[in-house]
């Protein structure tokens, strides 16, 4: 089963961020995690544009995470974008209808669940979901280290009767991370801070490369 690497833009340098994805799509990165943040259902709040912006800059696959009180008020400015994957969080509201309207416009349907959403808060939505967002940090901060309480809870979902969505984890993912949870069927990572890929300036994408590859154990 293959690694997919999804580097978060909001650890990137915003000034500089067409340098900063040319670098890590030289570095061999499978897309890039893009966080939309509306000041309430988290504190921070993206910029105008934002998603658009990201595509203005790369064709690789892009996974939007909604960190929205209300989804439906963003989804036609980020198919605009064309993304991969949109995520929506189990907690946000008319989350059913979220999902289906990304469904009928072609988009694989992401589900995102805070770190204290439980499995069984979820179940009833879970058939409609191809990806899974799991979050081993609260959203809408870079850096922060990762909940050990979570880690029970990757395990619990990942054996679910009749699992058919995928995982992706995000928050705190390092080489350890992917290890761990690679063998155990996790496929997809959000790779910020903890991963590496920001330890080095945007123009030494062979540093990069080296980071990709540690976490890909090659």
């Amino acid at each position: 089963m293959d690694i997919k690497l999804y580097p978060s833009v909001m650890c990137m340098d915003f000034s500089r961020l067409r340098e900063e994805i040319c670098s890590l799509e030289a570095a061999g990165v499978d897309g890039f995690h893009v966080d939309v943040m509306d000041g309430d259902f988290v504190a921070a709040r993206s910029p105008e544009n934002y998603v658009a912006g990201v595509r203005a800059c790369t064709s690789l696959p892009l996974g939007v995470h909604l960190m929205v009180r209300r989804p439906v008020d963003y989804l036609e400015e980020v198919y605009a974008s064309q993304p991969e994957t949109i995520y929506v969080h189990a907690e946000a509201e008319d989350v059913p209808a979220c999902l289906e309207d990304i469904r009928g416009h072609g988009y694989r349907v992401g589900l995102a669940v805070r770190p204290e959403t439980q499995p069984d808060e979820i179940a009833p939505l879970l058939p409609s979901v191809s990806q899974l967002l799991v979050l081993r940090v609260q959203p809408g901060k870079a850096g922060q280290p990762s909940i050990p309480s979570i880690e029970e809870k990757i395990d619990d979902l990942l054996h679910l009767p009749s699992r058919g969505y995928g995982i992706t984890l995000d928050g705190c993912v390092s080489k350890e991370t992917v290890v761990k949870w690679h063998t155990g069927g996790v496929q997809h990572y959000v790779c910020g801070i903890a991963s590496g890929l920001f330890s080095v300036r945007c123009e030494f994408s062979d540093e990069r490369r080296k980071q990709v590859c540690a976490l890909r154990w090659i």
